[in-house]
């Protein structure tokens, strides 16, 4: 397995689930898709945390549901790709709580820079 690898990831999309997918098929040089998913909360209040639940496609056909739990929405999506992809075989990583936290913030703040980039040129 990679347990303690570490591998940086470079994604481009619509959100940050689409810039997460497109990373990971890159990383992985493969074409799956989200085929379906859905997210519910869980609690009340400040303890609420997300559930996501994401159904992966590979180029074959071939689907995976994966879920993810988390505080933060993203996080949530994320662990849940990385549970699909892990359920179908294409990787072989343990998904920690803090790769996860550090790869939302990574896309946080790719995603601000971005934002900021378009603002900047949007008002010359």
């Amino acid at each position: 397995g990679n347990c303690g690898s570490e591998y940086e990831i470079i994604g481009h999309g619509n959100g940050p689930i689409d810039a997460f997918m497109h990373a990971m098929n890159a990383l992985l040089d493969m074409q799956m898709t989200i085929a379906e998913y859905e997210e519910q909360a869980i609690g009340a209040g400040s303890a609420t945390e997300a559930a996501a639940y994401i159904r992966v496609e590979g180029h074959d056909g071939h689907t995976m549901w994966g879920v993810g739990r988390d505080t933060d929405t993203s996080a949530a999506h994320f662990t849940a790709i990385l549970s699909a992809m892990n359920r179908c075989g294409c990787l072989d990583i343990d998904i920690m709580d803090q790769n996860v936290e550090a790869m939302r913030m990574a896309i946080e703040a790719e995603d601000a820079a971005r934002k900021a980039a378009a603002s900047g040129s949007s008002e010359r």
